[in-house]
């Protein structure tokens, strides 16, 4: 992944708990050390010698080796951690979410005839918590909100990427349109959702294809066609996801 993300990792203590129980005190450490080390640099090297070094075990690699590695995928010579990957592609697109809102929060204060920066900052977080209203609220008669027939199944085929490729995407009007395009042109939701299904069963441990699991690519309208295509012989879902 060429993106850098924050110097900060997310670190959830009842998810590492729960997979590592089997873990004796010095394979902890240097678990530790390798996803710290993969957070920073990306996937791992899958060479025994570098290994032990970025472990910090040594000679004791060896004796670890076989329960550490299972932690992580080979792929093209290197080791990939799936959950990693995951995070780092939830933190590049939070980062670039915050630096879109505060472009936008600076165009209104600097624009011409524009309100302060706390007003600014005030109407760009009410925009959005509209864009996931079910209805339109009073103060909001100068935002155009738009139609809502189809929101409700954009919203659950947005919520159901986000589930199945572990991402967050907010339920804004950037992410929606192309679903609602889809919908409007004669998609069923269960064709959406099975487009989502087998893209994630594709994509989700390649290091490459992973970043495509966004509402932009999944139901670009010539993507979809040829996505939904590929169901018509039947498809079968990943268990494991």
């Amino acid at each position: 992944m060429s993106e850098k993300v924050d110097i900060w990792m997310p670190f959830y203590v009842a998810d590492y708990l729960a997979d590592t129980m089997h873990l004796s005190v010095s394979e902890h450490g240097a678990y530790l050390m390798l996803i710290l080390h993969y957070w920073r640099t990306g996937p791992l090297p899958d060479d025994d010698a570098r290994l032990a070094t970025i472990s910090k075990l040594g000679d004791a690699w060896s004796n670890a080796s076989s329960t550490l590695r299972a932690f992580f995928k080979h792929s093209s010579g290197m080791l990939v951690h799936s959950r990693i990957e995951r995070e780092k592609l939830n933190s590049i697109d939070n980062k670039e979410r915050n630096k879109a809102r505060a472009l936008h929060a600076a165009n209104k204060r600097w624009g011409k005839d524009a309100p302060s920066m706390p007003q600014a900052l005030l109407e760009d977080m009410l925009e959005d918590m509209l864009e996931e209203c079910p209805s339109p609220s009073p103060s909001s008669k100068h935002i155009k909100t738009k139609p809502m027939s189809d929101k409700s199944d954009a919203i659950e085929i947005l919520e159901h990427l986000n589930f199945k490729a572990s991402r967050s995407f907010r339920p804004v009007d950037s992410n929606l349109k192309l679903i609602r395009a889809r919908l409007a042109e004669g998609a069923t939701k269960e064709d959406c959702i099975k487009v989502i299904d087998i893209k994630v069963s594709d994509w989700l441990t390649d290091i490459k294809m992973s970043q495509y699991l966004r509402p932009e690519t999944l139901f670009n309208a010539t993507k979809f066609a040829q996505y939904i295509g590929s169901t018509t012989n039947g498809f079968q879902g990943n268990p494991f996801l």
